[in-house]
C-alpha cells in the first residue's frame, strides 16, 4: 500500500488515497503505531486515525494532553478536514491538506458517508482499500461490508477494478478455491482479478543432526540441576529491541546450563566468541544450532512438515519417554532456550514456540480420604484432602482416585459429602447433576436434555447423627456397605439447623466465571516481567501488558477496572 501511494501523489482536493478498515478500535492501535514509525521523518505521505475518540479540534486535543501533530500524522478531525493546521490555527474555507491514508472502523465509516462535513475524505484519489481481520466477515456482516465498500466507491467515483483491495487474516482457511470467490464477492470484483497469497511456515535450519529418541535421562538430571537463568535477554533502547548484556554470574549460568545440550567443541567456540559482549540470546543461537537434542525437539514439533500443537506432557514423553515432572520441566527449559535464541534482536528465535496454560474453572470441590500428602491437595482435617473437581485425580496420588463431592447447608454453613450410588459404589456427583423442584436431584440426559432422570444422590455426614442410617465407605475401591474404614451417616436435613436439605438449601462449592477470570488475569499480570525500559517507571503496571479476549465485550470491559483496583 505504501509503495503504491509513494509512486504517485494524490491530487489536492481529491480525498484520501487509501482506506484501512478494522472491525474494532482495539485491533488497530498496534498498526497505527507502526504507521507512525514508518512515515516519520518525511512529508510526502500522511495518515489520520479516525474513531469516536478522535478530538474534534486542537482545543479539545490540548485539554486531553494528546501528542502534537506531525507532518505524517494528523491530530484532529478539523485538521484532517482541512479546516485547521497542525497548530490548531483555523484555515479559511477549509482549504488545508487532507490525509493520504484514513484508518478507521466500519461503524465510523458509515457515519462519515452520511455527514456533509466528512465529504472531503471521498474523491478520485482513492486507490487502495485494506480490510483486516477478514475472517470475521461472513453472513450478514459480510453482506453489509460489501455494500458499504460499494457506497465508498460510488461516492469516490471509482470502479472496483480501479482500486487495489487487500483482505488480510492470520486465521482464515479454505484455500484458493474458497478464498478467491469470497474475495471477489466481498470487493465486487471479477474472480480473475483476485490473487490469493498464502503464508507458509518455514522451518529454521539447524547445523546439528537429529539425536535418536528418547534422549538420555541424564540430560533431564543435568537441566534440572543447572536451570537456565530467568533474567531478560532483550532490552528496549530508543524504541528498538536490543540485546541485554548478562551479568557475570548470569553468564556463568548460561554457559553452564548449555554444556549439557551442546557438544564440547561447539560450546567452547560459541562461549569464546561471545564472552566479551555476553549476549545470552546470541550465545544460545550459535550453540544450540549444533545441539542434536534441540534438533530432535524441533523434529517432534514439526512432525508432518508443519508446526504441531502438542500437550507439554506428551512432548516430554516423546522426547524423554517419561511424563515425570522432572522430564516435563527439562522439556520446558529446552523450549524456553530455543525461544530465547536469536542472532539478531528483531529476528524470530531458533525454535519458535508458544506455551499455552489452560485453566478450567472449579465445578465443585472433591474430598479424598487420604493419609498421605499429595502435591496440589490441601489438608482440612487429619486424613482428609480436598481439591477442585476440575483437577486430574491421577496427578494427585492413588488416594484421590475415589473422592466424594463436598456440599454445604446454605443456611448454617454445615458441610458434608455427596455421592452417587452406582452398582454398589459411591461416585462423585457429576457436573450434570442439578437440583430439581424442591427435594429431588436430577441428572441431565445429553441426548434428551428435556427429559431429566432422577439420580441416586445421597448426602452424608462425616460425624455421627443420632437416628440416621450409617454406611461404611472404602475409598480405595469406592464400595459402600456393611464394612469399610470410613463411616458415613446419611442425612436429609442439616444436623445444625434442622433445615431440610432440598434444592433451596443445598449449595455446591463453585465459583462464578467472572471471578475466575479476574483471579487468573491478576495472577498472570503480576507474574509478568516489567517492561525492559526506563519508561516502565510511569507506565501502568510498570509496563506489563495483558490482552484479554472474551465472548462478551462487557465482561472484558469490566475486567480492566477490576485489575486496576
Amino acid at each position: 500500500m505504501l509503495n503504491e501511494l509513494w509512486s504517485a501523489a494524490g491530487q489536492p482536493g481529491g480525498g484520501i488515497s487509501a482506506l484501512i478498515l478494522y472491525p474494532m478500535n482495539a485491533l488497530v492501535n498496534d498498526q497505527v503505531g507502526r504507521l507512525d514509525k514508518w512515515l516519520a521523518g518525511q512529508k510526502r505521505l500522511s495518515f489520520f486515525h479516525f474513531t469516536s475518540e478522535t478530538p474534534e479540534n486542537a482545543k479539545i486535543a490540548d485539554n486531553r494532553n494528546l501528542r502534537p501533530a506531525t507532518p505524517a500524522r494528523f491530530r484532529t478531525r478539523q485538521q484532517a478536514r482541512g479546516r485547521e493546521d497542525e497548530n490548531g490555527k483555523v484555515i479559511p474555507n477549509g482549504t488545508g491538506a487532507n490525509p493520504d491514508i484514513l484508518v478507521t472502523n466500519y461503524s465510523m465509516l458509515e457515519y462519515m458517508l452520511c455527514r456533509p462535513q466528512d465529504a472531503v475524505f471521498f474523491g478520485q484519489n482513492l486507490r487502495v482499500i485494506v480490510l483486516d481481520e477478514a475472517h470475521i466477515y461472513s453472513g450478514n456482516l459480510a453482506a453489509e461490508i460489501t455494500f458499504l465498500l460499494r457506497r465508498v466507491l460510488m461516492r469516490c467515483g471509482r470502479k472496483p477494478e480501479d482500486v487495489l483491495c487487500i483482505a488480510t487474516s492470520a486465521t482464515i482457511g479454505g484455500g484458493v478455491d474458497q478464498l478467491q470467490p469470497f474475495a471477489a464477492r466481498l470487493f465486487s470484483k471479477p474472480e480473475n482479478l483476485v490473487r490469493v497469497i498464502e503464508g507458509k511456515p518455514q522451518r529454521p535450519e539447524l547445523a546439528a543432526t537429529v539425536s535418536p529418541l528418547p534422549l538420555p535421562s541424564g540430560l533431564v538430571d543435568a537441566l534440572n540441576a543447572k536451570p537456565f537463568p530467568t533474567e531478560d535477554t532483550l532490552a528496549v533502547e530508543d524504541g528498538k529491541q536490543a540485546f541485554r548484556t548478562a551479568t557475570e554470574e548470569s553468564w556463568k549460568q548460561w554457559t553452564g546450563s548449555l554444556a549439557a545440550l551442546v557438544p564440547l567443541p561447539d560450546h567452547k567456540r560459541a562461549v569464546a566468541e561471545l564472552s566479551d559482549s555476553r549476549h545470552a540470546a546470541q550465545l544460545l543461537a550459535q550453540a544450540l544450532s549444533h545441539s542434536g537434542a534441540i534438533a530432535a525437539l524441533q523434529d517432534v514439533l514439526w512432525n508432518g512438515g508443519a508446526p504441531k500443537r502438542i500437550p507439554l506432557q506428551e512432548l516430554a514423553e516423546r522426547v524423554f519417554q517419561s511424563m515425570h515432572q522432572d522430564a516435563i520441566e527439562a522439556t520446558r527449559q529446552m523450549l524456553q532456550a530455543g525461544a530465547i535464541a536469536r542472532n539478531k534482536p528483531g529476528l524470530l528465535p531458533l525454535v519458535p514456540n508458544r506455551i499455552h496454560y489452560l485453566m478450567r474453572g472449579p465445578e465443585g470441590i472433591l474430598l479424598a480420604f487420604a493419609h498421605n500428602h499429595a502435591e496440589g491437595m490441601i489438608g482440612i482435617r487429619e486424613g482428609l484432602k480436598i481439591f477442585s473437581a476440575g483437577a486430574d485425580p491421577s496427578s494427585l496420588g492413588s488416594s484421590a482416585q475415589h473422592p466424594l463431592t463436598l456440599f454445604r447447608c446454605n443456611e448454617s454453613g454445615w458441610w458434608g459429602v455427596a455421592g452417587k450410588q452406582v452398582d454398589g459404589s459411591l461416585e462423585p456427583v457429576p457436573a450434570s447433576i442439578v437440583l430439581y423442584g424442591q427435594d429431588e436431584f436430577v441428572e441431565a440426559d445429553p441426548e434428551n436434555p428435556n427429559a431429566p432422570q432422577p439420580s441416586r444422590i445421597r448426602l452424608y455426614s462425616l460425624e455421627e447423627v443420632s437416628g440416621r442410617p450409617c454406611i461404611y465407605f472404602d475409598p480405595e475401591i469406592a464400595s459402600y456397605g456393611g464394612t469399610g474404614p470410613v463411616p458415613l451417616w446419611e442425612v436429609d436435613e442439616c444436623p445444625l439447623s434442622g433445615t431440610a436439605l432440598t434444592s433451596e438449601s443445598v449449595g455446591w462449592f463453585s465459583a462464578r466465571a467472572r471471578l475466575q477470570l479476574s483471579v487468573v488475569a491478576e495472577t498472570a499480570l503480576a507474574a509478568m516481567p516489567e517492561y525492559p525500559d526506563d519508561s516502565k517507571a510511569w507506565k501502568p503496571a510498570r509496563g506489563r501488558r495483558l490482552l484479554v479476549f472474551s465472548d462478551s465485550r462487557a465482561e472484558a470491559a469490566r475486567l480492566g477496572p477490576r485489575l486496576t483496583r
